[in-house]
């Protein structure tokens, strides 16, 4: 399939994946690794008890709230915890085609009704809140002004309920992707905050991370940057081309107007017009509030102290696999 640094040995679906080192690499000298073993469907607080017992390597899905700082504040694994600001947001997705989330009221008080900072205090910190979809680590984007358009105000959201003709609001379902690091804290913090304000959300966890499924009226949802460009955030989740069954677009927004500005700004130049373009298409989505940004995060993985050269990278997480090594 790939001219990459190793070839798929076996497969069993759901559960386990075993790669060999590519004799053919045309990097000589790598991978280091003969060979690798993923697991998958690992609860991520099983995964730092086996990497602690010598039975595995890497978590690949990131350090658990409940776990990140018993391992920080270790003497014997805080070494082996490696941290980076993320190029990527979590969010939740508003299924603009299922009722009531096709009424932009409906949306606006969902914005308003969670509290993001205590949805990171649980999270230990590890991120920043979110106004917008564009993360603040995206190149050219570092200190952006992006007005907050939805302050947490129950009040206002209880308001917007009401004037959607939601009076005593209504019962909904919250489909929880397996992939999202912290998904259990983010479920119970979503689930306690819409309860607040009238809406009563069942948690569903889903097989693996969530994409677009005609029926789920809210998912939560992550995106990582696969280029450093904003177009890779616009184009991947918010474009009409997106909104189907299956794709990247889990809300089903379709914004005509959008398209057409993310079609203007994609071909200028890098630069400070560039940019301006990208945030004014920001708040644009926001104004849909079809996706609520939850925070952007601070990448956390652990690993065994015999790894050798890993590091947290943007693009390929949990790691770049080509140059890793064991100390014998």
């Amino acid at each position: 399939m790939t001219d990459g640094p190793f070839r798929l040995l076996s497969w069993t679906p759901g559960q386990t994946m075993v790669l060999e080192r590519n004799p053919y690499y045309y990097r000589r000298g790598l991978p280091y690794l003969d060979r690798l073993t993923f697991d998958f469907g690992v609860d991520p607080s099983v995964g730092v008890l086996r990497v602690e017992a010598g039975q595995a390597d890497l978590v690949g899905d990131g350090i658990p709230a409940a776990d990140y700082l018993q391992l920080r504040s270790s003497p014997q694994w805080s070494a082996d915890v490696a941290t980076r600001p993320a190029i990527g947001v979590y969010l939740l997705a508003l299924n603009t085609r299922v009722a009531p989330f096709n009424n932009l009221k409906v949306r606006q008080a969902v914005e308003m009704a969670i509290n993001k900072r205590h949805l990171l205090q649980l999270l230990n910190g590890r991120g920043v809140v979110a106004n917008g979809i564009l993360p603040t680590t995206l190149p050219g984007f570092d200190g952006r002004d992006i007005p907050d358009l939805y302050p947490y105000d129950p009040a206002k959201a209880r308001a917007l309920l009401r004037a959607a003709g939601f009076p005593h609001g209504f019962s909904t379902t919250l489909g929880l992707g397996s992939e999202l690091a912290g998904g259990d804290a983010i479920g119970t913090e979503v689930q306690a905050d819409l309860r607040a304000v009238g809406i009563r959300v069942t948690l569903k966890p889903l097989p693996s991370e969530a994409t677009a499924i005609a029926n789920m009226p809210m998912t939560t949802y992550t995106w990582f940057m696969d280029y450093p460009d904003p177009a890779d955030f616009v184009d991947g989740f918010t474009s009409c081309s997106a909104a189907v069954v299956g794709g990247s677009n889990p809300a089903f927004l379709c914004d005509h107007a959008l398209d057409a500005a993310a079609n203007a700004a994609r071909p200028l130049p890098l630069g400070p017009a560039r940019v301006a373009a990208y945030r004014r298409i920001d708040l644009e989505v926001m104004r849909d509030a079809a996706y609520v940004p939850l925070y952007y995060p601070l990448f956390t993985f652990f690993h065994s102290s015999r790894l050798r050269g890993y590091y947290v990278n943007l693009a390929w997480f949990p790691a770049d696999y080509t140059t890793l090594s064991l100390a014998p």
